[in-house]
């Protein structure tokens, strides 16, 4: 998934830019990449290719690694190279694990106060992705996977619920790497339509339940389809077409 200049200005700053701002701008674009699953598990992030891409200096790329590091979303070798972790599937299965256990809380307490508009935004979001999928768009899928849940859980008005949240999807980053090439192989589709169905009745019930259904659901495919690290059998059909980052 390539890192494009167009989710940062791609000028360079000039030096009265307020640092921190430039560290907030690196790190959101280095966060929405890492959620995409944009990074192939052990890719090694260098300080000059990440700030050449983000048009900054290395002070703020350096900075909003660290930072992603100390949320354990990387991790840093002895030398403070950031790495993109290598998950095992004990660590998947943990990290799905605390998922059904949050996300449904989110989802109960967003779906009595999803709007009308609310809704109607939702279901474009959830129609835009699908028709990606169908085109065998897997990238425009996973965008639209992302924002529609980030808005649905958004309502619950719990922000550190939801920084928690992003915080699991930041680190089961390099597993939805490897799994991009079969996701569109789901039988179940991921459409969205329980979580839909639960806000359009207000049903804080059906919502929690539709929640912990998807993540199940993917992490029983992924599980049963993906090599992991430790794995000695040979990986997954697709597994080697991953595509790394363009940096």
């Amino acid at each position: 998934m390539p890192l494009k200049r167009n989710h940062v200005k791609s000028a360079p700053q000039a030096e009265s830019a307020d640092g921190a701002s430039l560290e907030a701008r690196a790190y959101g674009a280095l966060r929405d990449i890492l959620i995409q699953g944009g990074f192939p598990p052990g890719e090694k992030l260098s300080i000059r290719r990440i700030a050449a891409a983000l048009g900054v200096s290395p002070m703020p790329a350096r900075a909003a690694l660290r930072r992603l590091a100390a949320e354990r979303c990387l991790d840093l070798s002895p030398s403070g190279s950031a790495f993109v972790p290598l998950i095992t599937r004990d660590a998947y299965r943990e990290i799905m694990r605390i998922r059904t256990l949050i996300e449904p809380v989110a989802a109960a307490d967003a779906a009595p106060r999803l709007t009308k508009a609310d809704i109607a935004a939702l279901e474009q979001i959830a129609e835009t992705a699908r028709i990606a999928r169908a085109a065998g768009d897997e990238d425009g899928y996973r965008r639209g996977d992302r924002l529609l849940h980030q808005r649905y859980y958004a309502a619950a008005n719990q922000p550190l619920l939801l920084a928690m949240i992003e915080s699991l999807w930041m680190r089961r980053s390099a597993v939805l790497a490897m799994a991009r090439p079969i996701m569109p192989a789901r039988p179940d589709a991921d459409d969205h339509q329980g979580l839909l169905a639960a806000a359009k009745a207000g049903d804080g019930q059906a919502a929690a339940e539709a929640a912990r259904r998807e993540i199940e659901a993917s992490a029983a495919f992924v599980l049963a389809r993906v090599h992991f690290p430790e794995d000695t059998t040979p990986p997954a059909a697709g597994w080697k077409k991953l595509k790394r980052i363009a940096l």
